[in-house]
């Protein structure tokens, strides 16, 4: 099951996605585990043809030490160039 939501307004952009797999119930769907994934990325255009985006991802990552999942969070910064044809 995966959900994404993407808006902008001007020069900003915001997108966010959840996902989850295996689960049994829908109320289980929504409950955030080791089989979820959770994403969320603000944009801004700086010109015409290139925006920065600031993404943040959480995902879980087995601990082989105490074997239990930790959360696994990721902040990237990319610069996205884009034209159109």
């Amino acid at each position: 099951m995966g959900i994404f939501f993407r808006g902008a307004v001007s020069k900003y952009r915001v997108a966010a996605a959840y996902s989850k797999k295996n689960f049994g119930t829908l109320s289980e769907a929504f409950t955030v585990d080791d089989r979820s994934l959770l994403s969320v990325s603000f944009g801004y255009k700086l010109n015409e043809f290139v925006e920065a985006v600031l993404n943040r991802t959480t995902q879980f990552e087995l601990d082989s030490a105490t074997v239990r999942y930790e959360s696994l969070n990721t902040i990237s910064f990319m610069l996205n160039f884009t034209r159109k044809f």
